[in-house]
């Protein structure tokens, strides 16, 4: 998957990309790699507090977002060759510039969706919302202890939105 979406580019995911070749390179490769980029996140604060772990055991379970520290404060999908592994030189970055995949534009829906519940007070948008929103939480492999209201069948259009959020 990680080399169908971000090094080969035109996954079945994506929606829109800007297209790279070895006559164009990707520009954003500067910006990304190891020693000009300065992207990086306290991977302790997300674990604990934004993405907390999960009880399902599954041995084939792992947090991509961890990946930060381990590469340096850079944007591996950007510049690795595979999951794990090696990266990727400067002349090697002709993967596309994804724009919008897939599974933002279900959170797009489901936002709106929940809007139009919330401002008609019909219960039917917020099923709907739930549904495209179940769509990138099991595509994903999103944490049970994420779910905001897994165990709340009553919920109300604002917990849906901060759900969303």
């Amino acid at each position: 998957m990680f080399l169908s979406l971000y090094v080969n580019g035109n996954s079945v995911e994506s929606i829109f990309e800007f297209q790279y070749s070895s006559e164009k390179l990707n520009p954003f490769w500067k910006i990304m790699n190891q020693t000009n980029g300065q992207l990086s996140a306290n991977t302790s604060t997300l674990s604990e507090y934004i993405y907390p772990s999960t009880n399902t055991g599954d041995g084939c379970y792992y947090d991509i977002r961890q990946g930060m520290s381990v590469r340096q404060g850079y944007i591996w999908k950007y510049i690795g060759r595979e999951r794990e592994g090696s990266s990727r030189e400067e002349l090697e970055i002709t993967g596309n510039f994804i724009i919008y995949r897939l599974a933002e534009i279900y959170m797009i829906k489901a936002e709106a969706l929940t809007q139009l519940g919330i401002q008609s007070g019909n219960r039917s948008y917020y099923e709907e919302a739930l549904q495209a929103l179940q769509l990138v939480r099991n595509r994903g492999n999103a944490v049970d202890s994420t779910d905001l209201i897994s165990t709340d069948d009553n919920f109300d259009g604002k917990t849906l939105e901060q759900f969303i959020l």
